[in-house]
């Protein structure tokens, strides 16, 4: 699998970006500065290494002083949950609250109600707000999906066999 993806943001935006994944998607990040000074937001997805404490994949996001390019429309998919639903559908009604769900012409139906996220096991997002402002910092699609989606990449845990 990939183990990163990386973006540029804007100034004084990565502690921003990761208060949004903390936020929304309950994801564990950090905000470091690289060995070049630059602030770096480290959102962990997938599994975390009971070792090493280190994430299966991370979402980067490096502040940088140049311009940034106009969004092109670009998406990544994240799966949200281990064992069932429930972090899935309370990702969604967060998104919801917030007013962050979009849709998408690839997709077969709108999904913008808690019942179409569950009966398509995604739903989308466009925009990484500022959790304090509500103003929008980033633009990145969000295909947000469920360990019921059939590409989930997991093993589906019963909750009895994670006591």
């Amino acid at each position: 699998g990939i183990d990163y993806v990386e973006f540029d943001c804007g100034m004084e935006t990565a502690k921003k970006i990761a208060l949004f994944y903390e936020s929304v998607f309950d994801a564990t990040a950090v905000v470091r500065k690289n060995k070049n000074g630059q602030t770096v937001a480290c959102i962990a997805f997938g599994d975390i290494d009971a070792t090493t404490g280190r994430a299966s994949q991370y979402l980067l996001f490096r502040e940088t002083p140049s311009e940034l390019p106009a969004y092109d429309g670009h998406h990544i998919a994240i799966y949200v949950g281990t064992r069932d639903t429930e972090d899935f559908e309370r990702a969604f009604q967060k998104a919801q609250g917030a007013g962050l769900l979009s849709t998408n012409w690839r997709d077969k139906v709108d999904v913008l109600t808690l019942d179409a996220a569950r009966s398509q096991n995604q739903f989308r997002i466009r925009t990484v707000l500022d959790v304090d402002t509500g103003l929008p910092i980033f633009q990145l699609e969000h295909e947000v999906r469920s360990v019921d989606h059939p590409t989930w990449p997991g093993v589906k845990q019963s909750r009895s066999s994670l006591s």
